[in-house]
C-alpha cells in the first residue's frame, strides 16, 4: 500500500509544452511530419443505383411485411419478374407491385 508522500516522488512534473525540457522550440505545422491523407472518393451514384436494383427484391418484400401481405421473398421475386404468385389476392399482388414502382414514380403529396 502507497505510503503518504508517495505520489510526490512518482509524478512527472507538469510542463506547459513538450520540449521546455530540452529548451528547443516548438515545431511549427509545416515542420509537422504527418502522412498525407488518401483522397476523398467521389460519391458514384452508378455503384449506389447497381446496390439498390441488386437488393430491390428484399426491400420490396421487407415493406410488403410492414404492410401486411403474406409473400415469401421467392413469391416476391417471382411476382416482380412479371409472373404471378398463385395463392394470393389480386389485391395483394398489386399492393406489392405499386411497392416495386414506388422509387421510379415522383412523389406528389407533400408532408404538411
Amino acid at each position: 500500500m502507497a505510503k503518504k508522500g508517495d505520489w510526490a516522488r512518482v509524478a512527472v512534473p507538469y510542463r506547459s509544452r513538450p520540449n521546455d525540457a530540452t529548451g528547443q522550440p516548438m515545431p511549427t505545422l509545416a515542420q509537422a511530419s504527418t502522412p498525407p491523407l488518401p483522397p476523398i472518393r467521389q460519391p458514384d451514384v452508378s455503384r449506389a443505383l447497381f446496390r439498390f436494383r441488386a437488393t430491390m427484391d428484399r426491400q420490396v418484400w421487407t415493406t410488403a411485411l410492414l404492410e401486411g401481405t403474406t409473400f415469401t421473398l421467392p413469391e416476391v421475386v417471382t411476382l416482380l419478374e412479371a409472373k404471378t404468385a398463385g395463392g394470393h389476392s389480386t389485391a395483394e399482388q398489386d399492393q406489392v407491385l405499386a411497392i416495386a414502382e414506388a422509387p421510379s414514380s415522383p412523389t406528389t403529396t407533400r408532408a404538411r
